[in-house]
């Protein structure tokens, strides 16, 4: 199931597995937590989340 959230001209698309309420009630508060903390005026550079499995890790030392 994919949803899409949009406040003012920030969207933000989640994609889940299955169809239960729990999923999408947790789908739909990230997408609103995302949103709260784009910022709320349009940076010069592009701003953005992504959580794929291609996203590359930082080594954080540890």
């Amino acid at each position: 199931m994919r949803i899409s959230v949009t406040r003012n001209n920030h969207t933000v698309e989640i994609e889940i597995e299955g169809h239960s309420t729990q999923k999408l009630a947790a789908a739909e508060a990230t997408a609103l937590r995302l949103l709260d903390a784009a910022p709320t005026e349009t940076p010069a550079a592009p701003f953005g989340f992504s959580a794929t499995p291609r996203t590359a890790r930082a080594d954080t030392g540890g």
